[in-house]
């Protein structure tokens, strides 16, 4: 089973990342509004540290399911732009600066896929996933 985990700023390109490594690799799909990266964000962004709840969380679910983590970010500007077309507002430098603070404070997956949407087009972005999943399997760690 080859999970994959999407989470990111709003606006990064997640849906469309989504759909293409759908079209792509003929995956099932699952979809969960909100996961651990984001929990601690915008509960960190409100005031509420779980820090150690999710850190104990990812390490468990890390070891259990050996997921691929596939973190979508650009320049806020960016999102900033693709969302107007949704008539979306968010406070995206904040949310873009909590997003970099939990990859390189927090996060606890093994396999990581860093995606700056803002300078890659999606069928890169789909081939760095498709490389953390053969890196992960070569390593025999599925189930």
């Amino acid at each position: 089973m080859n999970l994959v985990i999407l989470d990111g700023m709003s606006g990064s390109g997640k849906s469309t990342l989504r759909s293409a490594l759908i079209k792509a690799m003929n995956f099932d799909v699952m979809t969960i509004d909100r996961f651990s990266p984001s929990i601690w964000v915008y509960d960190t962004l409100r005031g509420v540290d779980r820090t150690d709840e999710i850190i104990a969380f990812e390490e468990k679910f890390d070891y259990t399911f050996y997921p691929i983590f596939a973190f979508c970010h650009c320049e806020p500007s960016v999102a900033e732009e693709r969302d107007k077309l949704k008539e979306a507002v968010y406070a995206y430098e904040e949310e873009h600066k909590m997003f970099i603070r939990y990859m390189n404070n927090i996060c606890k997956y093994t396999f990581k896929a860093v995606l700056n949407t803002g300078q890659l087009d999606i069928a890169a972005c789909v081939k760095l996933v498709q490389g953390k999943i053969n890196e992960r399997n070569s390593l025999h760690l599925r189930h």
